[in-house]
């Protein structure tokens, strides 16, 4: 996970941005790599 310098994330509803930015601080502590969260219905 070091090497990680982007991620795309998306999501289905924007309710679970929240719980989606504490389990990102779990497998990123610290300086965190850059990131875009799109909402997608699929």
């Amino acid at each position: 996970m070091a090497d990680v310098t982007f991620n795309s994330i998306f999501i289905t509803d924007w309710k679970n941005y929240a719980a989606i930015n504490e389990i990102y601080a779990e497998f990123f502590p610290g300086d965190k790599p850059a990131r875009f969260c799109i909402s997608a219905d699929w």
